[in-house]
């Protein structure tokens, strides 16, 4: 699974990206559990990569 559709949720002063499971267990989810990422906005898009930060 390779595409799935979201919604983004908010709760106080958070917002939430829900993520179905069988979506981020997928062999190809390029993210493990806990794993800090980098996310920025381009245009239309929102970016997630894995974050440089160690």
């Amino acid at each position: 699974m390779n595409k799935t559709t979201t919604r983004l949720y908010r709760s106080g002063p958070r917002g939430y990206l829900y993520l179905r499971r069988a979506f981020i267990e997928d062999s190809q989810f390029p993210f493990d559990y806990d794993e800090e990422v980098d996310v920025k906005i381009e245009g239309k898009k929102l970016i997630v990569t894995k974050s440089k930060k160690k």
